[in-house]
This record gives structure tokens, sequence and C-alpha cells, in this order.
């Protein structure tokens, strides 16, 4: 059942296109198709309605005018169509670039054809002006761009209801940016959220969910006021790298399979192991009395960077704070 639900969703997201498009296409083809068959066809239908005759005949006295007819009622359909579409906003898309060479006509050619079924406004938080060769030399003025979100999506959205509009986000950044761009937008809305593979490019998380399973390994010793979380799902993070005085008061979270590059590809796995973290960060308060911060080490996809943020809640979770490595 999980394959064939899977099957189904992947038909409506790429396989469901606008229904009177779809039509205005059928009656353009079939009037094209008159048009060249000539005199080399005809076709008539004989029926009785309501107890009168009724015939429709199609042959090589009315081929061309029938497909000139269809021609027409095809192409005004297909026009009042796209206008009607072009004039409602139906999505939004946030293109988080925090990388050097990202651009943003290629997010917007990676969305299924059913994210959009009217005009697609996109927003661009763009910090290419806060990088110097890889490296961020004004992470306020990013953060300050991050935390400006929320205000902007209101303003794009206007009066019309979030359910309205598709929300979208795809991002290239420094995993603290990520993770704060994750944690404005918040999981109280619902977002597309794409991922970017290298040699590829931006591509939606289509797979299935492979089952993986969380491993929680706990820290020698408990009861610290600082707690480290090192999350491992796309490549090994080491004892070792933490800083000296976190390493006996630390958890190791993994996957059951092992971490590798492309471990959360599957939109439903990201959801069931974020809502897990959720729920293990909310009780560390309880395993850890004097807990005050959580330090996050984290080696993930981008995309699940932005999710874990989602989640994260100040009423319920200590003061979080996340780490970009620096070889």
């Amino acid at each position: 059942m999980n394959i064939l639900t899977y099957i189904y969703n992947q038909y409506l997201k790429y396989k469901n296109p606008d229904a009177t498009l779809g039509f205005a296409r059928f009656l353009i083809r079939g009037g094209l198709a008159l048009l060249g068959a000539g005199v080399l066809w005809s076709l008539s239908i004989n029926s009785e309605i309501f107890s009168l005759p009724v015939e429709i005949a199609v042959d090589s006295s009315n081929t061309s005018v029938t497909g000139v007819l269809m021609i027409t009622v095809g192409l005004v359909m297909a026009t009042f169509r796209v206008m009607t579409m072009n004039s409602r906003l139906t999505g939004l898309l946030v293109v988080h670039r925090g990388m050097e060479g990202m651009e943003v006509t290629a997010v917007q050619s990676a969305l299924p054809k059913s994210f959009s079924k009217g005009r697609l406004d996109y927003i661009d938080l763009y910090e290419g002006h806060q990088l110097d060769q890889g490296k961020v030399f004004r992470p306020e003025s990013a953060l300050k761009a991050i935390s400006n979100l929320p205000r902007q999506i209101s303003s794009r959205l206007g009066e019309k209801a979030s359910q309205e509009v598709k929300l979208a986000y795809a991002g290239l950044a420094p995993v603290p940016f990520l993770v704060a761009a994750g944690y404005v937008i918040t999981s109280r809305q619902k977002c597309f959220v794409m991922d970017f593979k290298r040699g590829s490019g931006w591509h939606c998380l289509d797979a299935i969910d492979d089952g993986d399973e969380l491993c929680f390994k706990n820290p020698n010793q408990m009861g610290n006021a600082d707690i480290g979380v090192i999350i491992s799902f796309s490549a090994e993070i080491s004892e070792a790298q933490l800083p000296e005085g976190l390493r006996d008061y630390t958890y190791f979270v993994g996957l059951s399979n092992g971490a590798r590059a492309d471990s959360l590809n599957s939109e439903g796995k990201q959801l069931r192991v974020s809502q897990e973290l959720y729920t293990f960060l909310a009780n560390l308060k309880a395993k850890h009395q004097g807990i005050e911060r959580v330090h996050i080490f984290m080696a993930a996809q981008a995309s699940f960077s932005f999710r874990l943020g989602t989640i994260i809640t100040a009423s319920v979770h200590p003061a979080i704070h996340v780490y970009q490595y620096d070889p």
C-alpha cells in the first residue's frame, strides 16, 4: 500500500495538468488532425434522442470546417484560461541563495507541474554579497535577511489564505542559516521543500521511505548545563571534532543503515525523522535538570537542515545552538 500510495502521489504531483488546458489541447490537436486527414475518411453517427432522429456526419464536405471550428474553440478556451491563471497567485517559491553561483531559474524549472495552477511568484533571499570565497563575513546581515522572511511571505500573500497559495523552499547556505530559515517559516504552514544534488541539480524529495530507524548513543556523563548532539546523516562526525568541554556530554544520533550522501531523499522519511528529533530534544529537559543549551553538530542534506529548523519550538525546547563545520 505504501508503494501504491507513493505512485499515486507522484502522478498527482507531475501528471495532473489543468483540465481546461488539457481539453483545449485536445480540441486543437483534433482540429489539426481533421485538417490533415482531408477526404481520406468520413464519419457518420445515427442516434435517437427523445424519439427524434439525430445524425452527425463528418466527411469530405465539412472536414475542414469542423477542424477550423475545433482549433478556434480550443485557442479561445486556452487563451481565456491562461489569462485567468496568470491573474491569480497560486504558488510562492522561496529561493535561499546562500552559496555562490546559485540562480533562480533552475529551481523554478524543477518544481512539479501541479505545484502552480496559476501565477508563480518567488522571494529571492540572496546572501551572495555576504560571502567571500565561501566564508560568511557578515553573518548578522544574513540572519537579518532571514528573519525578514515571514514579513515578505505575508506581504506577498496579502489577504489570501495560506491554503490558497502553495509555499515552496529551495536553499543552499551554511547549516545555521538553513536551520534559521526553517525556524522563522515554522512547520505551522505546509511547505514543499526541495533539495540539491551535485551533478544533477535541484530535485523534489520523491524517494520512498526506506524505513531507516534513528539510533541514539547516550553521553558518557549526564547533568551538564551544555549538552552536545551530533547528527550524522550524510557523513560521520567523530567525537574528536567536538570542543573538549562537550565530548563527555554529547549524544550521537545516526541512521540504522549508516550515514550516506542521499539518505534523506524521501519527504515522508524527513517528516518522520524530524518528528522523532522534536520529541528527543523536548525530553532533554527531563533527563538533564540543569540543562541550559543544546549544541547541534549536524551533517545532513540542506533540505533536512531547513526541516529541522521548522520543528524547533522555543516554548518546548532548550536554547539551541547550531554549528557550521570549518575545515
